[in-house]
């Protein structure tokens, strides 16, 4: 008779990180534990490669949490989870993040289950080293939404934003929650409002047993929050991206060809200040800059160029590509959907500012991987602190 395997509840993020990190903790997960996946993002049923994954032998279930808002989402996830727990009791949990309100449901659930659950925190992303700024810059683009469709001022669609977030904080880690649970969230980074209330973390040190980083620098900004019991492993990607690329049929062939992957979300802060053509103009010209130095460097290597799925409608970014596509002849664009990952792979070098994609490429360890800071975002050469990635930066002569 076969024992039955461990069960682990694994909840990697956003779809577009589960194939930067979380794929890769799965497929190590899958070697040892039975997996339940759960989501909150509609572009997994979307995605023909995840239909792949999802069909592995290990994978028991995948538990798509979407739709509803408010007290209506709080029921949602409280109850599939409860549904998905009580047919597949747990063993390990390996959440992506401490903040949301799935990590908290799902916590609430293994705690009343008693000891004996092994409780795992991954990163999935690259971890910025300066929270105000990052919160900032996602103000800035929600800001940006009201901006242009309510035709209100800058200041005061931000301060729309802000009161939006504080309300959501409210009802969402104290209103809520004490209807459902008789107890309030305690997030140590709140994701409405960006504040870090590092009192909070000793809940999290109590609740998790393993928090894992991939370099000793983001370990480290980890530990300053007051999180511990953080360990900088390698990324899992190492042991595992060719297992992936022959499981989803992916070529493994490398060309002599040059990936760039701009960060979404910076042009934002450039339209506070500029009208949209002079954002256009801007951009063009410093990322010519850019393109002029990799076209000098690898002549005749063609120039794939891919944005942030997010920026896929974003006229700024549309009317900017086309300008560089005049520009350079070999350079070419590919849909925003397309994965980066696929692209990173298939290429020699990757370019871009401070994406994530670029954080990415320098893990796996066999690529020239080049940060061009030449935009004037605060941040731009964030990049520099990590091994493995060439940061250009052009500050000194902006003055």
């Amino acid at each position: 008779m076969t024992t039955p395997r461990p069960i682990a509840y694994f909840m990697p993020g956003p779809a577009h990180l589960f194939w930067t990190t979380g794929v890769f903790h799965l497929l190590e997960l899958g070697r040892t534990h039975d997996v339940v996946i759960v989501t909150d993002d509609g572009r997994y049923d979307q995605s023909p490669d995840f239909q792949t994954i999802r069909e592995l032998e290990f994978v028991l279930e995948h538990v798509q949490i979407v739709g509803q808002r408010l007290l209506s989402r709080h029921l949602l996830v409280k109850r599939a989870l409860e549904a998905a727990t009580a047919k597949y009791p747990p063993d390990l949990l390996y959440l992506h993040n401490m903040n949301y309100i799935e990590d908290f449901y799902l916590l609430r659930l293994f705690r009343s289950r008693g000891e004996g659950i092994t409780r795992v925190f991954f990163q999935n992303g690259r971890l910025t080293g300066d929270f105000r700024l990052d919160f900032q810059y996602r103000i800035a683009m929600d800001a940006k939404i009201i901006h242009e469709k309510m035709h209100l001022p800058w200041p005061i669609a931000t301060a729309l934003v802000k009161l939006r977030g504080m309300v959501l904080s409210f009802l969402n880690y104290t209103v809520f929650p004490m209807l459902l649970t008789g107890k309030q969230f305690r997030p140590w980074y709140n994701v409405y409002t960006g504040v870090i209330t590092s009192g909070y973390c000793e809940q999290w040190n109590t609740a998790t047993d393993q928090v894992f980083a991939y370099v000793e620098y983001e370990a480290d900004i980890y530990r300053k929050v007051g999180l511990r019991r953080v360990r900088a492993i390698d990324h899992p990607a190492k042991a595992h991206r060719r297992d992936l690329a022959q499981l989803l049929g992916r070529s493994t062939i490398v060309h002599d060809q040059i990936v760039i992957l701009p960060s979404v979300g910076f042009t934002t802060e450039l339209q506070k200040t500029r009208t949209d053509d002079e954002v256009v103009g801007y951009l063009s010209q410093a990322w010519s800059l850019a393109l002029s130095e990799l076209e000098g460097e690898h002549p005749a290597w063609p120039m794939v160029i891919k944005l942030h799925p997010a920026a896929a409608n974003d006229p700024i970014w549309m009317r900017t590509i086309q300008n560089l596509k005049a520009a350079f002849a070999q350079l070419s664009a590919v849909a925003p959907t397309l994965s980066a990952e696929a692209l990173i792979e298939a290429s020699r070098v990757v370019a871009g500012d401070v994406s994530s994609a670029l954080w990415w490429a320098a893990l796996i360890g066999d690529k020239k991987v080049i940060s061009f800071d030449y935009f004037g975002y605060p941040g731009g050469n964030e990049l520099i602190a990590y091994d493995g990635i060439e940061v250009r930066s052009n500050r000194d002569a902006q003055g």
